[in-house]
């Protein structure tokens, strides 16, 4: 028997980091499909409720993804950005090796208001472009994104390909608007039914809500930016520098 300073390691625990270690150590790779929770549960001489837990939380961390019918299967690695650069989603997804698309849900002219208004400082009623995005990287959807963009700056924008081309690419060569800095937020939501038909995952998965303001070298703001982004299949990180120790007052 245990001592009474040993705890006890949950039955589900202990098959979940067996299953972590799998894929960590690439004996399990993305794609591979996990054996049945029956053959699991034979293998560990355990309940099918006590390998569905264990599996569970994997599918939650963004290791496995379940697809109804089929079975479970392991993730590919989640996408890392680096929040110290600017840089389009298209040109994100070809340093990653992976083909971005879009699918275009929205894309109209319409009188600014509320929160927009006031990220692009523009007065209500001012004219923008609305424009909203399902994100795909090798057909699969990552992002639902919704962007918005004074009309006087960019006003042809809505005849262009925003489907299959960056739309950075269109402010910056198109109508030479220079993108010095941006101001970007994340903060962990859960998605919705609406969000999730569209990213196809299950109402209820963790997502990230990214919000950013795009800015030109003289400080105007000439993008708004709301997204919701998949958490089990991106991640994002930011580079800082060393800590500098401050000389006291006698300089030493």
């Amino acid at each position: 028997m245990p001592s009474r300073d040993e705890v006890p390691v949950p039955l589900y625990y202990r098959i979940r980091e067996d299953l972590r270690e799998l894929i960590d150590s690439g004996q399990l790779k993305p794609g591979d499909q996990l054996s049945s929770e029956r053959e699991l549960s034979k293998q560990y001489g355990v309940s099918s409720i006590t390998v569905k837990r264990g599996v569970l939380d994997l599918v939650r961390d963004g290791l496995l993804y379940r697809v109804p019918g089929k079975g479970t299967f392991v993730s590919q690695p989640k996408m890392e950005r680096d929040l110290s650069r600017l840089t389009s989603f298209t040109e994100e997804m070809l340093h990653h090796g992976l083909k971005p698309n879009s699918r275009v849900l929205e894309a109209r002219i319409i009188p600014a208001s509320g929160s927009v208004a006031k990220n692009l400082d523009l007065p209500p009623g001012e004219k923008i472009i609305a424009l909203e995005r399902l994100r795909f990287a090798n057909g699969e959807p990552l992002m639902l994104e919704k962007t918005f963009l004074p009309h006087r700056l960019f006003p042809d924008l809505l005849s262009e390909d925003l489907a299959t081309q960056s739309l950075y690419h269109f402010i910056t060569v198109r109508y030479g608007v220079s993108l010095a800095k941006a101001r970007e937020t994340l903060e962990p939501v859960i998605i919705n039914d609406k969000e999730a038909h569209n990213l196809a995952v299950e109402a209820g998965a963790p997502g990230l809500l990214l919000e950013l303001v795009a800015y030109t070298d003289n400080g105007r703001p000439v993008e708004y930016t709301k997204a919701i982004v998949r958490g089990d299949r991106c991640k994002y990180y930011i580079e800082m520098a060393g800590f500098r120790r401050e000389r006291d007052r006698s300089g030493t």
